[in-house]
């Protein structure tokens, strides 16, 4: 199995913006930026949702948005802390 990393760019609500080496998930639907990442862009919580770990474990997450662009327009997406 090979790892995919892609550069991108990510944009807080007053953009602030942060450049960021992605690890490629294909079947990811959310993206977890580090701590620092998350601060610097000036995010904070929206609202908590509740997830289920690959074992099975419940487990409940904040959530927050911002824009994530890889190479081409900006795109609205959904995010995590780590």
């Amino acid at each position: 199995m090979a790892v995919t990393r892609v550069e991108g760019t990510v944009t807080g609500p007053a953009g602030q913006t942060c450049r960021v080496d992605f690890l490629v998930d294909s079947g990811a639907v959310y993206s977890l930026p580090p701590d620092d990442v998350w601060r610097a862009i000036g995010l904070s919580q929206k609202r908590a949702m509740r997830f289920r770990l690959a074992d099975g474990t419940p487990v409940e997450r904040q959530v927050s948005e911002c824009h994530i662009a890889l190479g081409r327009e900006p795109q609205p997406m959904q995010i995590l802390p780590m």
